[in-house]
């Protein structure tokens, strides 16, 4: 499980071991959206700079950019991600490049 805040400190977001991310509120801590993001369990997450793309990476070895509202995912495929500095490093690579890519 890992938690992470918005650039601007009004959301957070949550990954957990059933592979769920939620963003929750922080003025109301109500929640905000819940998608089921990876089959094996989520271990990390991540907002970007903008604070309108967030990242999760899971145990099933990928690292996904969940774009805009939050709805739309592109997937990245990065082998096994079981430590937390690979997994950042890979957010950080590929951050802008998505960005770019999917005009968010």
């Amino acid at each position: 499980a890992d938690v992470a805040f918005s650039p601007d400190g009004t959301r957070m977001a949550s990954v957990s071991w059933d592979g769920k991310w939620t963003i929750w509120d922080m003025a109301t801590g109500r929640t905000l959206l819940s998608i089921d993001a990876h089959e094996f369990g989520a271990h990390r997450v991540r907002f970007a700079a903008d604070g309108r793309t967030l990242f999760t990476s899971g145990h099933d070895g990928a690292v996904r950019a969940w774009l805009g509202r939050l709805e739309r995912c592109a997937a990245y495929r990065v082998g096994p991600c079981n430590s937390a500095s690979r997994i950042d490093s890979t957010i950080r690579r590929i951050s802008s490049d998505v960005t770019a890519k999917c005009g968010v």
